[in-house]
């Protein structure tokens, strides 16, 4: 059983419409309370030569075999990815990495997010799960947000691994009620860390582009979106709600 299977079947009992759930509303201090955790208390993941699946989406598939470092060890080793592999290289803290992310699979939108780092002692590796089924209440406005790149290099000139993670918008948030949040990970060793400086860059730049989705006329997610614009942006300006928060203009 892969772990992006195993995550789907894990959501569609956890992300299920509960009783009583239309009486929750989406809350900017809901929201920024989980980014905070994850910010804080961000699942790391360890990488070995016998790598394994860290704590993902749900905190689910931790200890599962990494089926997707194969051809992350190829890449590095040929100096190029496999042709059609979605397999991108880069560099984490100087040394060379190659990362993916394979799915979506199930209602949760789950993916494995697999990275390989070659050390002077050979190549390590390890993987986590994500759930984008945030995309679902944003899907008409994917240009705003951009394609989800593993590695990425910051305004630093220092790369680092991306995973996207899913939020929920309100207390027992269906499917359609969640938030997308994009986590930056740095190289520590034998462990990629939440990047936390980093992270909220990113914060930012999503919170922006909430603002510009709940902007849109006819918008059908308005008070999610704003919601989630008021608290990204918080979290980014290490600020409370209902606070007055920086913006920016974001380019449709």
């Amino acid at each position: 059983m892969s772990l992006a299977f195993s995550m789907s079947l894990i959501f569609l009992l956890a992300a299920s419409e509960l009783p009583g759930a239309e009486g929750y509303r989406p809350s900017c201090e809901h929201i920024q309370a989980q980014v905070e955790r994850l910010l804080q208390a961000g699942p790391a993941i360890d990488l070995s030569a016998e790598p394994k699946a860290a704590a993902g989406a749900l905190g689910a598939g931790e200890g599962m075999d990494c089926e997707g470092i194969g051809p992350l060890k190829r890449a590095l080793q040929a100096g190029k990815p496999p042709e059609g592999s979605g397999v991108v290289l880069g560099k984490l803290g100087g040394l060379r990495a190659a990362a993916s992310s394979r799915g979506p699979s199930g209602s949760g939108r789950f993916w494995e997010v697999s990275i390989a780092v070659q050390t002077p002692e050979g190549i390590v590796g390890g993987c986590t799960s994500a759930s984008t089924v945030a995309w679902r209440n944003i899907y008409d406005h994917a240009g705003l947000f951009g394609r989800w790149e593993p590695l990425a290099r910051g305004a630093d000139g220092e790369s680092r691994l991306i995973v996207w993670w899913s939020v929920e918008g309100r207390e027992q948030a269906s499917n359609a009620s969640y938030v997308l949040v994009p986590l930056a990970y740095r190289l520590e060793g034998r462990r990629l860390v939440v990047d936390v400086p980093a992270t909220r860059l990113g914060l930012a730049r999503f919170g922006d582009c909430y603002a510009a989705v709940a902007a849109t006329p006819g918008d059908r997610f308005v008070e999610l979106h704003r919601a989630a614009a008021e608290a990204l942006r918080a979290s980014a300006a290490r600020a409370a709600c209902g606070g007055d928060l920086p913006t920016r203009p974001v380019k449709r």
